[in-house]
């Protein structure tokens, strides 16, 4: 058992050379051509470091600034219901929240605060 654990160790070290190799010698394409896999993965990777990297109480209060992001199209629902409450339709205010309601979204991809939905797979890249 012992020794079939070692194998796949070894198996699993190789193949991370090799990956790292090839992403040390890939080359940067010129900016009219699109990215080659290799370049899209050296990035993707180096963002997951950079996020691996920071410390606890960055993280927390990145985490936090998410939150209230989040939060913010709450608000955003709870005005529009209640301005426009009794003035048009339901069937309106339930269309103009299809419109309210990312709005926090896009604030956390502005912002680049770390919203779990959106990073768990960078932070996973580093350890692969």
């Amino acid at each position: 058992m012992k020794e079939t654990e070692g194998t796949n160790s070894v198996r699993k070290e190789k193949r991370q050379k090799k990956i790292d190799s090839e992403l040390k010698h890939s080359e940067t394409s010129d900016k009219d051509e699109p990215k080659k896999h290799d370049e899209i993965l050296k990035a993707q990777i180096g963002e997951g470091l950079e996020i691996y990297d920071r410390s606890n109480s960055s993280i927390f209060i990145s985490s936090l600034t998410a939150g209230l992001e989040i939060g913010f199209s709450f608000l955003l629902l709870c005005t529009v219901f209640s301005f426009f409450n009794g003035k048009v339709s339901e069937e309106t205010i339930f269309k103009l929240f299809t419109f309210v309601y990312p709005v926090g979204f896009v604030m956390v991809i502005l912002g680049k605060s770390i919203l779990f939905t959106e990073q768990t797979s960078l932070l996973a890249l580093p350890g692969a």
